[in-house]
């Protein structure tokens, strides 16, 4: 290290930079200023016969600068700002836990939260019977519920009623249809079986419906404004006599297990089967 600073103190053979004209040691072989290579020295530099000098060259620097911050600048140190060092200014410091347990700060915020208001019971049993009765309503109040704190728990019993409802209206209204399912197509057999004894007696044979239609004896919008869907087929069709199907549609066979009803010329309606049993309304 010593031979290292003596030869940077010598002044022997000093380097030129070709660029910028700065002066450099012999042992450079790039200009620290602006970075273009150095020409050779003159002359070899025998590091060996050197002895140290002993005096300071400026690697430490004042003990009164040691915790200074260097600013450099082009690869050379300069002098240290006056404006401190963010990394010297004092850190904040843990003044420890103030929340004793017993001692209340009067300046602290009030904290506690707001009491829940009180739910009536007389207001859910009420929602509940109006849910069963009307389950669109319990729907309604139970999305209402929800948001609302004091009757949040309250809305797994609101929907519960409204689908309970929902189903009792749908089976009500299962059971009604079912109930009813033949007044349509037993009410077409009865308008068919007049207008086929009508065309008997005018014209003295039966007519196909598209006949009876034409002349008057059937309205042209025969069979219509039915709620249960079925359809008229005339299997067996002379002039003294004839069958016909009136045969329900799809659905109402798989769902309402709905039959055919069977009309002939002795105004017999029978159901299932052509010598099914007699249907009685």
């Amino acid at each position: 290290m010593a031979s290292i600073l003596l030869c940077v103190d010598q002044r022997s053979d000093i380097l030129i930079c070709t660029n910028c004209s700065a002066e450099h040691p012999p042992h450079l072989r790039f200009c620290t200023n602006c970075g273009t290579k150095l020409p050779p020295p003159s002359e070899t530099v025998d590091f060996k016969s050197t002895t140290p000098s002993g005096r300071d060259h400026g690697v430490e620097p004042d003990p009164d600068k040691l915790y200074e911050e260097p600013v450099y600048k082009r690869r050379r140190a300069s002098d240290a700002v006056s404006k401190p060092s963010p990394i010297l200014a004092p850190l904040p410091t843990y003044d420890g836990f103030d929340d004793i347990p017993g001692e209340v700060d009067a300046d602290a915020p009030d904290e506690t939260p707001a009491p829940l208001k009180q739910r009536s019971g007389f207001l859910v049993g009420l929602m509940v019977f109006l849910s069963i009765a009307v389950p669109p309503l319990g729907f309604l109040f139970a999305i209402f519920w929800f948001f609302n704190r004091a009757y949040r728990q309250e809305v797994f019993p609101l929907v519960a009623a409204s689908v309970l409802g929902a189903g009792l209206w749908g089976w009500g209204l299962y059971i009604d249809i079912r109930s009813s399912m033949y007044d349509g197509p037993h009410d077409a057999a009865l308008v068919y079986i007049e207008a086929q004894d009508w065309a008997m007696e005018r014209t003295g044979h039966y007519q196909s419906m598209l006949e009876l239609k034409l002349n008057g004896y059937l309205p042209s919008d025969y069979p219509s404004g039915e709620t249960i869907e079925f359809s008229i087929e005339e299997h067996v069709l002379g002039p003294t006599g004839y069958i016909v199907e009136i045969r329900p549609g799809s659905e109402e066979s798989r769902i309402y297990r709905m039959t055919s009803l069977w009309v002939d010329q002795t105004g017999d309606i029978r159901r299932g089967t052509r010598d099914g049993p007699r249907f009685e309304r």
